[in-house]
């Protein structure tokens, strides 16, 4: 191998290729092979350090994995406005409708799996009028307690967990206001 020395290497490589005519020789690959081997070898101060670099990139990926598959999950499960809007549109009564009299009852679409619906009112300030039993229908007349319970408000906001899916699920929350309140 050519020892290029104290030259500078951009120097050396260029007079060994002024020297070759017939084109690349063994000189010449010794010349470029050794420059490349002192370019790429690392600087004293960070030998026995290399396994830094890669455990931090590995670290990076690990910790970005973590923090993003939850919040993937969680968008993928969110379901796009429309579907909201579309279920809304399909409770009796709609969510946000006026009304002049208490409702004869509270429906809402009904959930691929569920083997049940659990019906809660709440007042304006959200806390719990009444919680209803398991119901097999995703219907609610508006009878007895349950009448009991929203005859007072003037405004009922009510929600529907759905009992049999794999995960907890809530629908709504959905609202009325009663004017004659």
């Amino acid at each position: 191998m050519i020892d290029v020395g104290s030259k500078d290497d951009s120097v050396a490589i260029q007079e060994l290729l002024n020297q070759t005519h017939g084109g690349p020789s063994t000189a010449h690959d010794d010349a470029v092979l050794g420059a490349a081997d002192r370019i790429l070898r690392p600087a004293p101060k960070s030998h026995g350090r290399r396994w830094q670099v890669p455990a931090a990139l590995a670290a990076t990926v690990v910790l970005g994995l973590a923090i993003g598959l939850p919040n993937l999950q969680r968008v993928e499960e969110t379901p796009p406005g429309n579907a909201v809007r579309a279920a809304q549109a399909e409770t009796a009564p709609p969510s946000g409708e006026r009304l002049a009299v208490l409702p004869e009852q509270l429906r809402w679409p009904a959930e691929a799996g569920a083997t049940g619906y659990r019906v809660v009112l709440r007042d304006a300030t959200a806390d719990i009028v009444w919680t209803s039993g398991v119901l097999e229908e995703p219907q609610l007349p508006l009878t007895g307690n349950a009448a009991t319970a929203v005859a007072g408000l003037k405004t009922c906001i009510w929600s529907v967990d759905v009992v049999g899916t794999a995960e907890p699920r809530e629908l709504g929350p959905f609202w009325f206001h009663l004017r004659s309140r």
